[in-house]
């Protein structure tokens, strides 16, 4: 265990404190919980899903094949994010 100093009073803290003893600020060393992989499965495929329907409905307003791929070139970066944020 670590002391370190309160970033906004400077009192004394161990480092596995979650808020400050002193003010209660919160401690900017203490991680926040991660979500487990399944809801972020989940979350990804509702994403997903609302993607590829936005593009069915707009392919049926008649968007040209040019506005597709860019929709799906889109869908695809969105995934990317999304894939990186799980690592």
């Amino acid at each position: 265990m670590e002391v370190i100093k309160c970033w906004q009073c400077k009192a004394p803290m161990l480092s596995t404190h979650a808020s400050c003893p002193s003010c209660g600020a919160p401690s900017n060393l203490v991680p926040a919980p991660a979500e487990d992989n399944e809801s972020l499965l989940r979350k990804t495929a509702l994403h997903l899903l609302a993607w590829w329907a936005l593009i069915l409905v707009l392919s049926r307003f008649s968007l040209s094949g040019g506005s597709l791929i860019l929709l799906s070139i889109a869908t695809s970066f969105y995934v990317l994010r999304l894939l990186k944020r799980w690592q």
